[in-house]
């Protein structure tokens, strides 16, 4: 890799090293062999597609460390590494397989090669070309343009890939050499925009389909008509897919069915679908020609079989629309595009998700295809440009190794002990991590039916709570992760509006674990029984009048008051037995976005809606103002939270961003630390004060060292849980820079 980056011929080593990988597979090769080839293709890859190709130390200095400790690579050559960088962490083996992307101008169509080598896409500025671009390095081959080709809609490669076919929305299709000569067109004959194409296995045909309602099947090498169109469709065809024995065409159309046809004959077989919920976009055959896999404008994917129509898995239901599907080689996987940019693989004969969510694109995954030794996954999305190449084998595993939510992360709450954290998110579950090796201790926990925004321990870390927009507070055994069972279930109630608007905004344990406090989106402040479920104080209204929604509450450390912090910035207090108020308290503040208390409740911090990239901290009996106002953060305050001894407050911000304050003084004295790529929605501080936990809608937790030192302050990432990316540690400069 040294010599060929130095010479400048780095970026044909992937493309080689596959080629060495088929021949040592053809010849005989020892396994071992081939398992070392094909991670020197892994690694040829990365350094192609990342900065380390444009500086050969890094090489050693960047690549080496990280490679998992299962590497063939490390295995051989580790012992003749020496002064490398140092990397700890258990996330290194854990890799969700991402080698590569690369980044295009955005496209209105594109198609892979049989053999995965190229990409051919039709840019959306320049729709009469075709740009062919090398799956392994990203370079650009040539471009394909014709004067007469009008707008192009749809492409597919021969089965040699010598050949590209092209559909227009003109109403003809149009074939070019892989020199970028036109050989065939214009192929004239639909009457409608071409919206599918596709070749026959052995070659010798191209299939397309159209907004005429009807299939043509075209000589491959003369552009004649081969039998008469294939009629009887009653709406636009969306999609075509041949099995690998020539036998049949599969057609998926706007009116949600999908049809049978005979190659030969051109005759209907029987309809495999009769009426789908949405139009069927995507349609993949399997390569041992057993069943097919469909995605409509759902969040589901059907697995039928292509003889009897029977379904035989699924139907898979997905975290979002489907944008795309693809089939391993060995018909086992199906791995799944969808609209947030992700890519889901599925298990198909156990019919469970053994990768969720590969962070692909940030617009729709559109293109998604196996390479022929069931070595890649290559995606493309025509929303922002972008080619990314995976490892098919290290981005399938068992879903209980897998750590991360496969959404974003809305809540998290640190044990009492400070060695697991709790975090709940918009898929409806909570997963337990243990703190210090970043492993799943428990989870996914599932009955909730909606986003869970609040998580929390019980003081004696035995319990755990959840709140979520189902409008229920759920309860779990800390230890085993088990529902705790309770005689009336707690649910947030409304005497004015539909219930199922309602939700608890906070919720808390007693400092002994026997009750707990709820504020709700209503106005209401109830105490319940934690053992039982029901409701033993309340519900206690505030006595402003008015809709208010609860934004923060808390118990005294004795349990016997409950203070509650209200939208609009005021402060009840709450005798937590009779439910009397004690007192309550109006802010100088209105239309509070964020609420935080003290430990010892006497002071708060609040985050003004009105100008909510700032904090102000209050004293909690008299509403005054306490010092000075936290200014740092660039965009929406979303959470705060106080030390244990009261002396620091971390927050989290839309800016992707943590700050930790010094409460005194008002001033950042670490931050802002960065590294997640979307909001923080939520921040807790250890019990020991030592780390603070941010979770983002990136869909990662990430834990951060904040212990002071004098000589040299720093805030370092000490576990980082993430889909595809390993556990990192980072040192982050304090905002002196030191």
């Amino acid at each position: 890799m040294e010599v060929m980056n130095l010479t400048r011929d780095v970026s044909v080593s992937p493309s080689e090293l596959t080629n060495v990988s088929g021949w040592a597979t053809r010849h005989g090769g020892s396994q071992d062999l081939i398992l070392l080839i094909q991670d020197a293709w892994r690694f040829a890859t990365t350094i192609v597609s990342s900065p380390v190709g444009q500086s050969t130390p890094h090489i050693y200095v960047s690549m080496l460390p990280f490679l998992s400790s299962h590497s063939p690579i490390r295995k051989h050559y580790g012992d003749r590494m020496h002064g490398m960088v140092g990397v700890e962490g258990t996330a290194q083996d854990r890799r969700k397989g991402r080698l590569g992307g690369w980044v295009f101008k955005r496209g209105i169509y594109a198609a892979c090669s049989s053999d995965c080598n190229l990409l051919a896409i039709v840019p959306r500025d320049c729709p009469g070309v075709i740009s062919l671009v090398d799956v392994s390095s990203g370079r650009l081959v040539r471009d394909m343009s014709h004067d007469s080709v009008g707008s192009i809609s749809c492409l597919a490669f021969s089965p040699d890939g010598t050949r590209v076919a092209s559909g227009t929305d003109d109403k003809s299709i149009w074939v070019w050499d892989h020199n970028g000569q036109l050989v065939l067109g214009p192929i004239t004959g639909h009457s409608g925009p071409i919206r599918s194409i596709v070749y026959s296995h052995n070659g010798a045909f191209i299939i397309s389909g159209s907004e005429d309602h009807t299939i043509r099947i075209w000589d491959a090498n003369s552009g004649n008509l081969a039998i008469p169109p294939l009629l009887g469709i009653t709406d636009n065809i969306l999609c075509i897919v041949i099995p690998p024995d020539d036998t049949k065409i599969i057609s998926g159309s706007s009116d949600g069915t999908v049809r049978v046809w005979d190659m030969q004959s051109g005759c209907p077989v029987f309809d495999l679908i009769t009426k789908y919920p949405g139009s069927i976009k995507f349609i993949s055959a399997s390569p041992n020609g057993k069943f097919i896999a469909t995605g409509s404008q759902g969040r589901s994917v059907g697995v039928w079989d292509i003889q009897t129509g029977q379904a035989v898995a699924g139907p898979f239901s997905l975290t979002g629309p489907v944008t795309s599907v693809a089939i391993s080689p060995d018909s086992l996987y199906i791995s799944v595009g969808l609209l947030n940019g992700t890519i889901q693989i599925w298990d198909v004969l156990a019919g469970q998700v053994v990768s969720e969510q590969l962070r692909a694109h940030r617009g729709s995954t559109t293109m998604l295809a196996y390479s022929p030794d069931g070595a890649r996954i290559i995606s493309y999305s025509s929303d922002d440009g972008s080619l990314c190449v995976f490892d098919a084998h290290n981005a399938t595993a068992t879903v209980d190794t897998l750590l991360f939510h496969p959404e974003r992360i809305l809540s998290i709450d640190i044990s009492p002990h400070g060695n697991y954290i709790i975090s709940g998110s918009d898929c409806h579950s909570l997963r337990i991590w243990d703190r210090m090796t970043g492993e799943l201790v428990n989870g996914p926990l599932t009955g909730h039916s909606g986003y869970v925004h609040i998580v929390h321990y019980s003081a004696h870390s035995h319990r755990i709570l959840s709140c979520s927009h189902d409008g229920t507070l759920r309860q779990w055994d800390a230890q085993t992760g088990d529902a705790v069972q309770m005689d009336s279930p707690i649910t947030a109630q409304s005497s004015t509006r539909d219930s199922s608007d309602v939700y608890f905004r906070c919720a808390t344990y007693s400092p002994d674990g026997g009750y707990i406090a709820t504020g709700s989106s209503e106005s209401d402040v109830c105490i319940w029984c934690s053992s039982s479920g029901k409701m033993v104080v309340g519900p206690m209204h505030s006595p402003i009048i008015g809709f208010r929604s609860a934004r923060a509450i808390m118990f005294s450390e004795d349990g016997m008051t409950v203070i509650t912090g209200w939208f609009d910035g005021t402060v009840d207090m709450w005798n937590a037995k009779s439910g009397k108020l004690v007192s309550s308290i109006q802010s100088q503040f209105r239309y509070v976005s964020a609420f935080a208390f003290s430990a010892d409740g006497l002071n708060n911090v609040i985050v003004e809606s009105l100008c909510d990239k700032t904090m102000h901290q209050q004293i909690t009996q008299t509403g005054d103002q306490a010092g000075g106002s936290f200014h740092g953060h660039t965009n929406n305050v979303s959470s705060a939270q106080y030390s244990p001894d009261g002396t620091r407050i971390v927050s989290g911000s839309h800016d992707k961003t943590v700050h930790i304050w010094d409460t005194q003084s008002a001033t950042s004295i670490f931050g802002p630390l960065e590294g997640h790529t979307n909001w923080v929605r939520s921040v807790a501080y250890s019990p020991d004060g030592t780390f603070v936990a941010s979770g983002s809608g990136d869909t990662t937790i990430r834990i951060w060292d904040v212990t002071t030192q004098s000589d040299s302050p720093q805030a370092s990432i000490i576990t980082f849980y993430q889909i595809d990316q390993p556990m990192l540690t980072q040192t982050c400069s304090s905002q002196d820079g030191t």
